[in-house]
């Protein structure tokens, strides 16, 4: 970013660019850029367990389904 707040980044993705102006506000508000860092790590870290958990439920789905057309077959 630029020292005017705007992206240096021409054509650069508008979602990234709304993260960086999120950061920047809370960069203004909580004035610590270590504190920021790490909530953005956090919610991060979130995000990739949520995302591992959907992924668990849909191959656990998916078995249980196997299963039962195993199951239906053979009764």
């Amino acid at each position: 970013m630029t020292c005017n707040g705007q992206i240096g980044l021409e054509g650069s993705d508008a979602g990234l660019a709304s993260v960086l102006e999120s950061l920047e506000f809370c960069l203004k508000l909580r004035g610590s850029e270590a504190s920021v860092l790490e909530d953005l790590a956090k919610a991060i870290n979130l995000v990739h367990i949520r995302h591992d958990l959907v992924e668990s439920g849909h191959a656990l789905l998916n078995h249980a389904y196997r299963s039962q057309q195993e199951y239906e077959r053979y009764s």
